[in-house]
């Protein structure tokens, strides 16, 4: 496969460098996320569907997206769109209740916003 004249080449050691992150158990591997999608709190990596498999156990939301937004302090912090089902009566407080009773400290979001979470027009959301 050729690419851009003086670029780097996309491969590394045989392998075509997709940026996926990857868990091996003896022969099989399991894709568990992009390594440009990794949210960098203090060092410590997080993947934001981790923050939103969370979101959603709470029975009120029905889409969530999370995103790091730059922080001077730490390079970035957690933020989260809920959107909450239909008539129900869901308050920031509650959510971050929800999210320190099932994530540690360091994970925690700093913002909860109540919006609609874009989905695209393959039901992936944007």
């Amino acid at each position: 496969m050729l690419g851009y004249l003086n670029a780097p080449s996309p491969f590394v050691d045989g392998w075509y460098d997709t940026g996926d992150i990857v868990e091996t158990d003896g022969e099989f591997l399991t894709v568990v996320g992009r390594e440009k999608e990794i949210l960098n709190v203090g060092g410590l990596k997080i993947l934001p569907g981790e923050i939103e498999r969370v979101a959603l156990l709470h029975p009120c939301v029905l889409r969530a997206k999370a995103y790091g937004v730059a922080n001077p302090i730490t390079g970035q912090h957690i933020e989260v769109i809920c959107e909450p089902g239909h008539d129900s009566t869901l308050d920031r407080r509650e959510m971050m209740l929800h999210f320190r009773k099932h994530l540690q400290k360091q994970l925690c979001p700093h913002r909860v916003i109540f919006g609609e979470v874009a989905v695209s027009h393959r039901f992936k959301q944007k």
